[in-house]
């Protein structure tokens, strides 16, 4: 079930790119990198399970890198305007890119660490599945 052929990582990036909001697209504008990081998402998931638009009772497993310390979900990204590549969580990367101004302003006003996951498995990557508790 897991490990996606480039097919199937285009596929999954071809419908994602279709709820990518306007604040990603303007962030990543002219650049490579919101296709990467759409990539990276793809690769690090099952291709059964779709954190954006899949089933919000059905966990999206991370199995890609994750960080050392606290074992959370991760990928690795050289924002725009930067030289450096920087690890960023990925519950944090997919509510910038795809969650509603409502969702994404109150998740913003959380510290700024790893958004706590409602389903209580903090290598579950699917969307609706973020918390907007704070512990």
């Amino acid at each position: 079930a897991f490990s996606l052929c480039e097919e199937e990582v285009k596929e999954a990036m071809a419908k994602w790119s279709e709820y990518v909001h306007a604040r990603a697209r303007d962030f990543f504008a002219g650049t490579q990198q919101l296709e990467e990081v759409l990539a990276q998402l793809a690769k690090g998931t099952d291709k059964d399970c779709d954190p954006v638009a899949g089933n919000e009772t059905q966990c999206v497993y991370w199995y890609g890198d994750v960080t050392k310390d606290e074992c959370q979900a991760a990928i690795r990204m050289v924002k725009p305007g930067e030289m450096q590549e920087s690890v960023t969580y990925v519950n944090r990367v997919l509510a910038f890119m795809f969650a509603t101004d409502e969702s994404f302003e109150k998740l913003m006003a959380l510290p700024k660490e790893p958004f706590r996951m409602n389903c209580g498995d903090q290598l579950c990557v699917h969307l609706a599945h973020i918390s907007l508790a704070t512990c």
